[in-house]
């Protein structure tokens, strides 16, 4: 009988055991963004806004494609208004960058700038879409509008105020 207790002692104390039933714990909630990266929003705002610079400027533009890729799909809005006030080659290194983020999210910040002059624009709509659909803006906004109706309708109103910023003079 020592034996028994004592060898179920040394399993508690191995494996964290009290003897005594579990406790129901509510599960840990994640800490926001902010807290999780060390950046508030404000900031990590204006990092990718300098990212997106160094591109237009073409200086260190490989680390800042690199960044901007990292930062995800919270890069795209800012991407999406630099694009229309962007020369045809920074154009196509931000085009690169949404492609490679991968987003349905970029896509309505890419289709206007869809034509022969732009190939990193087509490229990055293909790699998005996972298919080619030409050069047919009206292809793409067709394949774009069944890709919204699979988005919730917090996402889209998102992707859909971004636009519209953007068009808005």
């Amino acid at each position: 009988m020592i034996q028994r207790a004592g060898s179920a002692f040394l399993l508690a104390a191995a494996f964290g055991c009290s003897g005594q039933a579990p406790v129901d714990r509510p599960p840990e909630k994640a800490p926001p963004a902010a807290l999780r990266t060390g950046i508030e929003p404000a900031q990590e705002d204006a990092r990718i806004r300098l990212w997106v610079n160094q591109i237009a400027a073409d200086t260190g533009a490989d680390q800042a494609e690199a960044r901007l890729v990292a930062a995800g799909s919270r890069a795209i809005p800012v991407l999406g208004e630099f694009l229309p006030r962007s020369i045809t080659p920074a154009r196509g290194r931000i085009a690169r960058v949404l492609g490679r983020i991968g987003s349905v999210q970029a896509v309505p910040h890419l289709i206007p700038f869809l034509s022969e002059k732009e190939p990193e624009v087509h490229a990055a709509l293909c790699r998005i879409a996972g298919r080619d659909l030409g050069m047919n803006r009206n292809d793409w906004n067709d394949w774009w509008r069944t890709q919204a109706n699979r988005l919730d309708d917090r996402e889209y109103e998102q992707i859909r105020s971004a636009f519209l910023k953007q068009r808005v003079p």
